[in-house]
């Protein structure tokens, strides 16, 4: 009889023992606190390369009208707790029925080239924000990421912003349409230069972009939250909730072939497993004390196991290997 096994790699360490290679990566770290719209430059690290991206933070005094505009969690698109600390960004990746083709995207430098033919994960949590004083409405597809070399060139605040390129090296194609809760985007890419820059936004023009109105209001724009951003060679990037790397599990197990026991000493909310790419394919449900994993189903290959409470601020990750 022949016995599918795995071997458990070990508790993988907390995203920020593998180097995310961009800068400031939740926002908390800024120049000035913002007191308007379109201070993206005041979040250390990032810059605008076409439009005016926001940034937001509890910081904001919130006792004049521009500086309530850009708050946490309140502002002037709707309403969003930060998913980490107190600081997001903020971009429209379209306008429902305003400025053809506008676009804003957000933009940093690495803190080293990339390698080419290199493997490359991104991650960044998305929330579709909704209403507000600037009326956002809408939600679109093609969220993603455009890298280039030369990046120095598209620097909007001096009168040379990206065009729109019809391109992205990664992106994600279905619409984010979330108003309450963050989504996780995540992917890889192989890198075929010595990329030194990137962006990110919808980098698809108005007739390649699927935009959905959510309300009655024929005006309006795809307004999006951004938080958490990573890129790394490590693969647990993909996975990447920011939060503290904790213990939930003192102990993973193989009974039998496919078949584990996880001991869980507190209760995690969610319970997912990713594949090598990053991408969530199947959740468990797990209670205080013993548990079976079951993996039969599963194909062969690379996967993590993650545990993750967003309430405590929480999370476990375990890499499993199906040979």
């Amino acid at each position: 009889m022949k016995y599918t096994t795995f071997t458990i790699l070990g508790l993988l360490a907390h995203v920020s023992t593998a180097q995310n290679l961009l800068p400031n990566p939740d926002f908390e770290n800024y120049s000035e606190c913002p007191n308007t719209i379109g201070l993206i430059q005041n979040t250390t690290g990032w810059i605008s390369w076409n439009g005016s991206p926001d940034y937001h933070n509890a910081c904001s005094p919130g006792t004049t009208f521009d500086n309530q505009q850009i708050d946490v969690p309140s502002n002037g698109f709707g309403y969003q707790e930060a998913h980490s600390g107190s600081g997001y960004t903020g971009f429209y990746g379209c306008l429902g029925n305003g400025v053809p083709n506008y676009r804003e995207f957000m933009a940093c430098q690495f803190h080293q080239p990339l390698d080419i033919g290199t493997t490359y994960y991104f991650s960044m949590y998305v929330s579709n924000a909704y209403c507000g004083y600037f009326w956002s409405t809408y939600s679109c597809n093609n969220l993603g990421i455009f890298l280039c070399t030369n990046g120095e060139q598209y620097d909007y605040l001096n009168g040379d912003p990206l065009p729109i390129p019809n391109y992205s090296q990664w992106y994600y194609e279905e619409l984010v349409s979330d108003t309450s809760e963050w989504v996780l985007l995540s992917g890889n890419f192989v890198a075929d230069s010595a990329y030194t820059h990137l962006a990110i936004g919808n980098f698809f023009d108005d007739s390649m972009t699927e935009a959905v109105n959510n309300s009655e209001f024929p005006s309006g724009g795809g307004y999006y939250y951004i938080d958490d951003v990573c890129l790394s060679t490590n693969a647990e990037c993909a996975v990447n909730p920011s939060v503290h790397e904790v213990g939930m599990a003192d102990k993973l197990a193989r009974l039998n072939g496919n078949l584990y026991s996880l001991h869980l000493t507190m209760q995690p909310e969610l319970c997912t497993l990713y594949n090598s790419s990053g991408m969530p394919f199947s959740s468990f449900r797990f209670g205080l004390g013993d548990n079976l994993v079951d993996l039969s189903q599963f194909s062969q290959g690379l996967y993590f196991l993650e545990l993750l409470s967003p309430a405590q601020s929480k999370k476990q990750v375990f890499k499993l290997i199906k040979n």
